[in-house]
């Protein structure tokens, strides 16, 4: 389907954006944290905060679109989902996501099923149908681009300190 491939493609292109954002925003915390060490106000310091809330609202707004995107496609499938929802780096890489308890996989990436079956971004299937397609996965077939690359690295750095 069509239109859930579009679908699919504009809850990445959002989602790469909010790990962007995340990043931008933790290097802001980290830079009024040292800041904060210097024993100088410095006059445009006071804009960091009111920068870091516009980016808050800006992450919000989009983990929102998404969820709007994306619930025709859930409802398909019986599940619910929450107000807010967005892709992580690693379900990017990875090209799928668990739903319902991983008892659902939906797809972000086109694949196929052993047996022939395309498989479309945005299908539902089933873990036990799909769960050989899944262990055989080594890398993602989604192009994940360099700035989302950076913006994770940066937010796994500060995750592992």
């Amino acid at each position: 389907m069509e239109d859930q491939e579009l679908i699919i493609k504009r809850c990445i292109k959002r989602s790469e954006i909010i790990i962007k954002s995340k990043a931008a925003n933790l290097k802001i915390k980290n830079a009024e944290f040292f800041l904060n060490r210097i024993p100088t106000l410095f006059p445009s310091q006071k804009h960091l905060k009111p920068l870091q809330i516009e980016i808050d609202n800006f992450i919000d707004s989009l983990e929102k679109e998404i969820s709007r995107y994306l619930k025709p496609i859930f409802k398909n499938n019986n599940i619910n989902i929450k107000d807010k929802f967005w892709f992580s780096s690693n379900d990017l890489q990875s090209g799928y996501i668990f739903l319902k308890n991983q008892t659902q996989v939906l797809f972000l990436s086109p694949t196929k099923e052993e047996i022939g079956n395309a498989i479309n971004p945005g299908d539902i299937l089933p873990y036990e149908r799909v769960k050989s397609i899944l262990l055989n996965v080594l890398k993602a077939q989604l192009n994940v681009n360099i700035e989302t690359k950076y913006a994770n690295e940066t937010l796994n750095q500060e995750n592992d300190k």
